[in-house]
């Protein structure tokens, strides 16, 4: 396989995987996930370090694609955290969130 093919193969598992993270949580199995990807369980592994980095990199993209949509920017308006929470709240609790549920921000689960 190519490198190109590679990178290609990440964004694609990437992307698969920040949708099913919306959809069902981060609880998604590799199996069930690489399925979906149209690739191998074993592929994984060439790709990832974990599921943690995947975790990681499939929240960023959620972030990118729901900032792409939103009419707000999720950046932090110069240093100020407050306005930066009230914009990101603002934005997930917006009509195009409760519309789009699968192109927002994904569902976590904390483990206490």
């Amino acid at each position: 396989m190519s490198k190109a093919q590679a990178q290609k193969n990440r964004r694609h598992v990437v992307a698969i995987a920040s949708r099913m993270f919306r959809e069902k949580g981060t609880a998604v199995s590799i199996a069930d996930l690489m399925k979906a990807a149209g690739l191998t369980h074993g592929g994984f592994y060439k790709q990832f370090a974990s599921k943690e980095d995947l975790v990681d990199e499939a929240i960023a993209h959620a972030f990118d694609e729901q900032a792409a949509h939103s009419p707000v920017a999720i950046e932090e308006p110069a240093g100020d955290h407050e306005a930066a929470r009230r914009t990101l709240i603002e934005d997930y609790l917006s009509v195009w969130h409760r519309d789009h549920p699968l192109g927002g921000l994904p569902r976590l689960r904390i483990r206490r």
